[in-house]
Formats: structure tokens, sequence, C-alpha cells
């Protein structure tokens, strides 16, 4: 059992879909499901016994919990047991932002925990230039800097970002493409209130 821990946008939940690949794991042997959005006790007894306790296709089955800091300690507890009793037949693969909120039996004593760090400014920045020299968008290294900074430390949000403001080969300036979000806003807020 694994437990993925570190801040948003680092590729937690990227590397356990990578995981299922590798390992060649079946949709039918995958439950995936976000336990910020089905947190309780109920999920845990219902939909995660009811997966674990039949047989796998292949060698076994693999239940993905994003964002498992979001389980209730009720929920984590029943979880902790069922690792257990179902080992030989499912793994569990889990990402938290916030692992204080992990219970340390399934912590401590039931996962492999590993840490993902964030990348420091200048990696992020690497990184991003080498994305965007291989999709040949053309833009400053100074501009590039201030995207960075916008959106440290999250990797994803600058990724998404730079793809959202990329036109026709070139990163639009940092302090237009601000603007630029800012009017979109403002025209879909007029657009709700009907006054457009």
């Amino acid at each position: 059992h694994i437990l993925l821990k570190g801040h948003r946008g680092t590729g937690k939940t990227s590397l356990a879909l990578l995981l299922k690949d590798l390992l060649g794991i079946e949709d039918m042997d995958w439950l995936k499901f976000n336990a910020s959005d089905e947190r309780g006790v109920d999920t845990i007894r219902t939909k995660v016994k009811n997966f674990v306790s039949t047989f796998a296709l292949g060698d076994f089955k693999i239940v993905f919990m994003d964002e498992a800091d979001g389980l209730t300690p009720d929920a984590q507890k029943t979880l902790k047991s069922m690792m257990e009793e179902y080992a030989d037949n499912a793994r569990f693969i889990m990402t938290c932002n916030n692992p204080n909120k992990i219970i340390p039996e399934l912590s401590d004593s039931r996962t492999q925990v590993i840490e993902y760090k964030s990348l420091d400014k200048d990696a992020m920045t690497e990184r991003a230039a080498i994305i965007l020299s291989k999709e040949k968008v053309k833009t400053s290294i100074e501009n590039l800097e201030k995207y960075v900074d916008g959106c440290y430390p999250d990797f994803r949000k600058l990724v998404e970002t730079l793809d959202k403001n990329s036109h026709n080969g070139v990163l639009l300036d940092y302090d237009e493409a601000s603007q630029e979000i800012n009017e979109w806003e403002l025209v879909l807020v007029q657009m709700i209130e009907g006054n457009s």
C-alpha cells in the first residue's frame, strides 16, 4: 500500500495513474474515487469492501483514493482493517495534501509513504521552459519567471496557465494575461447578472 503526500500540483495523481499502466491493471481491477467527495465510513464499508472482496481478474486489484486526507477518522479506521484483511487481493494507493489528517495507523504502519516536495522556482522555470520549447511557444525568460512567481509552488497550475495564455506560438506577456483574465471574469459576471 502506498501513501503519496505533498503539495497540490506536484504529480501524485499522475504517478498513481502511471502505476496503473505500468502494472497492467485492467479497468475492472481498478477503483478510483475522490475521498474528499466520498469521505464517510459508508463509502469504505460498501463501495470499497464490495470491490476488494471479489476476485481480481489479474494478479490483484487496486483501490485509488485521491485526496485521502478528506476521509473521516471513522472511515480511515474502517479502511485500516480492510487493508490487512484483503491484502492478498487488493492494494491501496492514497494521495494527500495534508498528511497530518491521515491517522498514524495508516501512515506509519500500513503504507509506504512517498513524499513529494515542491520544485523550487528555478526548477519550475527550467521545466516550464522545456515544455514551451517542445510546444514551440516563444517567450522571454523574464516573462516566464513572472508566470512561475504567480503560480508557485503549484506546477500543474503553471502548466495550465501557460497553456491558456499561449496563442499562435507566443506566450502572452504576464501583465497582459492577468488583465485579459480579469476582463473575461468581468464579462462572465455581467452575463450572469444579465447586464450584457
